[in-house]
């Protein structure tokens, strides 16, 4: 026993010196992943930034990507991208690559990298001879797809003014074909539109270049929308809260569920039918000859209902005024509580300007 005697001690030591080295590394380690962490968080950053640039230019996708990085810091200070670590694509969402092209771009790239005597440098690695070590991070942003259904007013009060040719659904009609111009000037894989058409009761359009209710084919939905007339026999009833459940039942049914979903409703007039066509919500006249609605108007809270539908769905509501008879305060409301906006467009070109915004609102997301 005496001759064992400190024998303790000896062990302690090693074990400390190896406890110490496993510390030691943790601590080197632990350095490593926080400032990747922030490299990943500028990288994250300038991708977003970089491709809500791409529908104006890819300069000022590289611009945007180079500012927002600079505005983020990477151990205390701030960075700074090259030209040549923005990277503009296209994204293949089916085989998650990224690859360059000449054509229109959907995607940005960002490489960031800490290398050489501007990598992190380390606390305990310099023991075994590794004084610094390299740190880089990725980020890859890309345009989301959009599905748009344009739901469209065809109620006899489209032709309110008594203009040749009717107004205001020549002029809404030249604004959504238009509008579908705008949406294929920035060309996004996955984007598609649809188009429902109401007055008393709401019908989905089938398109037959897609034996679908919504198609990629945009000269196709123009020639539609170019050839909506009034419904023959039309008693024109306006059923708004129909119009929001087809919309949404082609939505459902054939759109992607990886695409950011909207709807924008056109309407001129007040919606005076519930969702199932109901006629107890007519407009009456009084004495002064005024329009008006009946109180307790059931196809108002059908409409509203069907907003938070759309709502609780995801979809995005946009809605449209047209001409001084329309609730603006129920197509305000219904556009709010989906994260939407409305518009009130009495001209053509503030239609135009309107379906401009609307179709600039691409969304961007991360992809890797």
């Amino acid at each position: 026993m005496r001759n064992r005697r400190g024998s303790m001690l000896v062990m302690a030591a090693v074990v400390l010196t190896a406890l110490l080295g496993v510390a030691a590394l943790a601590i080197d380690t632990a350095y490593l992943m926080h400032t990747r962490s922030e490299l990943q968080s500028i990288a994250d950053a300038a991708a977003l930034a970089g491709a809500s640039g791409l529908t104006i230019s890819r300069n000022e996708a590289r611009r945007r990507a180079i500012e927002y990085a600079a505005e983020n810091k990477a151990l205390g200070q701030s960075f700074t991208l090259s030209g040549s670590d923005v990277e503009i694509g296209l994204w293949n969402d089916a085989s998650q690559t990224f690859g360059t092209s000449a054509g229109a771009p959907n995607s940005v790239r960002v490489n960031v990298t800490l290398t050489g005597s501007a990598a992190p440098q380390l606390f305990f690695g310099k023991i075994f001879g590794v004084d610094r070590s390299p740190v880089s991070a990725r980020a890859i942003s890309s345009l989301g797809s959009r599905n748009i259904i344009l739901a469209f007013d065809r109620s006899n009060s489209m032709n309110d003014d008594g203009a040749s040719p009717p107004q205001p659904l020549t002029d809404t009609k030249a604004a959504a074909a238009a509008f579908m111009d705008f949406v294929d000037s920035f060309p996004v894989v996955g984007d598609l539109a649809g188009l429902t058409l109401y007055n008393e009761t709401a019908e989905r359009v089938w398109f037959s270049s897609s034996r679908d209710q919504i198609t990629s084919d945009f000269d196709e939905v123009k020639r539609h929308i170019q050839a909506i007339d009034f419904e023959p026999g039309s008693t024109g009833h306006t059923n708004i809260a129909q119009a929001l459940r087809r919309s949404w039942d082609t939505l459902n049914n054939d759109g992607s569920n990886r695409s950011l979903w909207v709807v924008v409703l056109l309407s001129d007039g007040k919606t005076n039918t519930t969702l199932w066509g109901s006629p107890g919500n007519a407009l009456r006249q009084n004495s002064s000859g005024e329009w008006y609605l009946p109180e307790n108007n059931r196809a108002e809270r059908d409409a509203y209902r069907e907003a938070v539908r759309l709502k609780d769905r995801g979809v995005i509501l946009y809605t449209i005024s047209l001409g001084s008879l329309t609730n603006k305060e129920l197509m305000q409301e219904m556009a709010d509580i989906t994260g939407g906006k409305h518009y009130e467009a009495p001209t053509t070109a503030q239609l135009d300007d309107i379906f401009i915004e609307i179709s600039e609102r691409i969304p961007v997301i991360l992809v890797k």
